[in-house]
């Protein structure tokens, strides 16, 4: 049995701002991180085509099967727009 492992990490920064009493503008930021994944004795290998077995295993030669994704920032804007009669609301976010 494989002891394999990984952490999963998020941030997110949100702020609203009332720009009148009746209109709120909210804006956030959010950052995601998956690290790597590991097995407890590197019993992890890849296909490389640029070696020369073809195949390659952690801790010889490589220290992680992929190199890591750490660019994971994620916008979002949404309102809030309130009326007596009708109160729309919305919420846009994109991952990427």
């Amino acid at each position: 049995m494989r002891d394999v492992s990984t952490q999963h990490y998020g941030f997110f920064l949100e702020d609203d701002y009332r720009v009148t009493p009746r209109i709120t503008v909210n804006l956030g930021l959010r950052y995601e991180l998956a690290t790597v994944i590991k097995e407890k004795n590197n019993r992890i290998g890849i296909f490389d085509p640029n070696s020369t077995q073809g195949f390659v295993q952690v801790g010889n030669g490589i220290s992680s099967p992929y190199n890591g994704d750490h660019n994971n920032f994620s916008p979002r804007a949404g309102f809030d727009a309130r009326s007596r009669i009708w109160q729309p609301r919305a919420r846009i976010g994109k991952q990427s």
